[in-house]
């Protein structure tokens, strides 16, 4: 699984990459990303290339391997520097190019890239320390990895989003909202969900809200379970719970669902 940040450790520091998505298209063939170092330590970070798969559950694994002729993501994307050396407050700016081949069917086409912290003392090396022969110590090196996805288009792309399966949960001391984000079509969806609470006496009110929310093909639904944050003293009761679906490249919503409260 990919850890969310690279948090400082034997003087990795704290990693942040901005845009922490990258899309490359017929217009868009290139973009700068902005490596920064906000910890208080030096941190040297390897950059490579990988196919992942998203869970039913929202998480990042491995990519089983490819089946022979298809095409393999990895080959359409450029990248440097690959490894880079960030003092506190440094920041550098690494450059992503698309390197499409004439005969690439239609399709999305997505890799992750991994930022990879790498401990001070290994920082010279191009391996991972190896277990010597002799002796009975063992030496544990943290890795900590951070990933953003890079995703290639190309050609005429359709994808449908949609909400299902609203549950409203109390788990431990605070309702949460289950429900699955449906796709359909060639192409990944991605967007913010916000939940608002009609009563039927009163004013709306939004009670949870999640930013940046994908799902990625060959995923047809994700499973996810947004925390309601409810005033002091309120209660769900007699009203409409009202979940919205929002891309950024859309002014209405792009999927709407309701559960109503009795």
């Amino acid at each position: 699984m990919l850890a969310p940040c690279l948090n400082a450790q034997a003087g990795a520091g704290d990693l942040l990459v901005s845009p922490a998505r990258v899309i490359l298209d017929a217009k868009t063939r290139s973009m700068e990303l902005i490596l920064s170092n906000r910890g208080g330590a030096s941190g040297t970070y390897r950059i490579r290339l990988a196919q992942m798969v998203m869970t039913a559950d929202g998480g990042i694994e491995n990519a089983p391997a490819a089946p022979a002729g298809s095409t393999d993501p990895t080959e359409l994307v450029r990248f440097a520097p690959h490894q880079v050396t960030l003092e506190p407050g440094q920041t550098q700016v690494l450059r992503v190019m698309a390197r499409k081949p004439a005969d690439l069917a239609d399709g999305e086409y997505r890799v992750h890239m991994i930022f990879q912290a790498v401990p001070p003392d290994l920082a010279g090396t191009t391996e991972p320390p190896k277990e010597k022969a002799k002796g009975v110590s063992i030496r544990l090196v943290a890795i900590m990895n951070l990933g953003i996805p890079i995703i290639i288009r190309q050609g005429e792309l359709v994808v449908k989003t949609g909400l299902a399966d609203l549950q409203l949960r109390h788990e431990q001391t605070q309702d949460v909202l289950s429900f699955r984000l449906t796709r359909t079509g060639n192409a990944s969806t991605y967007g913010n969900l916000k939940a608002t609470f009609h009563p039927k006496d009163g004013k709306s009110i939004t009670l949870g809200e999640m930013v940046g929310v994908a799902v990625y093909p060959p995923l047809e639904a994700r499973n996810v379970k947004m925390p309601l944050r409810l005033p002091q003293g309120m209660v769900l009761k007699s009203g409409i719970l009202r979940l919205s679906f929002q891309t950024e490249d859309k002014v209405a919503p792009e999927a709407e669902a309701q559960l109503e409260i009795p």
